[in-house]
């Protein structure tokens, strides 16, 4: 099994409307590139044995597009897409494809203290915190059960990331 998440204190997010093509493409190689590579080069030793795993964890963003939060959002996605495809193409093989999304800041991680501090200085959104051995767990049941591609945490954010709407006047 491959676990994969990428993302430390030197990703940021930017605003969508301050974005340029500069920001997602030097953001793009560890969570896009990096996932494919490693697939491509353990998936011939995991087809030969009929099994292996490979679950990458992601930000909310990923799923659910958030004002401010951009530039990694659409590289996150991208993979997303990604592995959505893998998981479908592999779902016979006996190769297991899953993401799991994260709402939530991770305790003990340097971008939980320095999302935190950000957010107190300016008074910003609360996002909630959760213990990494918490996290473990969904990761086991994920690779235990492989009865799904997508899981999120906490659980109650599926439910905001399936039924989200556009604003009103805009194509979907």
């Amino acid at each position: 099994m491959v676990a994969y998440g990428p993302i430390s204190g030197d990703q940021g997010f930017t605003p969508a409307a301050e974005l340029d093509a500069a920001a997602p493409r030097d953001l793009t190689p560890l969570p896009l590139y990096t996932p494919v590579e490693v697939v491509r080069a353990v998936l011939p030793e995991w087809t030969d044995r009929g099994d292996g795993a490979f679950l990458p964890a992601q930000g909310y963003s990923a799923a659910q597009p958030m004002p401010h939060l951009n530039g990694l959002g659409p590289v996150m996605a991208a993979t997303r897409n990604y592995l959505y495809s893998l998981n479908a193409e592999l779902a016979n093989t006996g190769i297991y494809v899953g993401a799991l999304t994260i709402a939530s800041l991770i305790a003990r991680s340097e971008v939980s203290a320095a999302a935190q501090a950000a957010f107190a200085s300016a008074d910003g959104p609360q996002f909630p915190v959760v213990d990494p051995d918490d996290l473990t767990e969904h990761y086991w049941n994920m690779y235990a059960k492989r009865d799904r591609v997508k899981r999120f945490h906490p659980e109650s954010m599926t439910l905001q990331a399936a039924t989200a709407q556009p604003p009103r006047g805009q194509a979907t």
